[in-house]
């Protein structure tokens, strides 16, 4: 029994949102889909899911952009797909937001992908920023999405 209390403790603590009294056996299985969920298969198997936008941007982003990323977002959709991702930061230069933005058009699932804002930087920049900085603000829009 001890062992029991154990494992409910557990599943409590990792999945504090699902409610009710489950055996070991169905305890499994509901982590089980929650694990498959996030990597985009199992039985919530979405058509775009988030991990798969996030290592597709990953790998669409040339190495030689000097690009720092400060925010990213996912809105808007049942999880795990989301609807838009926005994305915020600094770049070298105006140049460089627009190659993001090409760069990221092109993904898999993205229906549009625009600047939203750019604009230079004023004053001292922050350690690690881009020299000559831009701030911009560039939002996907994902396929199955209004945005």
């Amino acid at each position: 029994m001890r062992h029991e209390d154990a494992a409910r403790s557990l599943f409590r603590k990792a999945l504090p949102d699902v409610r009710g009294s489950f055996n070991p056996v169905q305890m499994e299985s509901i982590l089980k889909n929650r694990i498959a969920g996030l990597r985009g298969g199992g039985e919530n198997d979405a058509t775009f899911p988030a991990l798969h936008l996030l290592q597709d941007m990953h790998a669409a982003v040339p190495d030689s952009l000097d690009i720092r990323l400060d925010r990213l977002s996912l809105d808007g959709g049942e999880a795990p797909a989301p609807r838009r991702c926005g994305l915020s930061g600094t770049a070298a230069s105006y140049e460089q937001v627009n190659a993001l933005r090409v760069a990221l058009s092109g993904l898999p699932g993205v229906r549009e992908a625009k600047i939203l804002s750019a604009a230079s930087r004023t004053g001292k920049p922050e350690p690690g920023t881009p020299s000559g900085a831009v701030i911009f603000e560039i939002e996907l829009a994902l396929e199955g999405g209004q945005s």
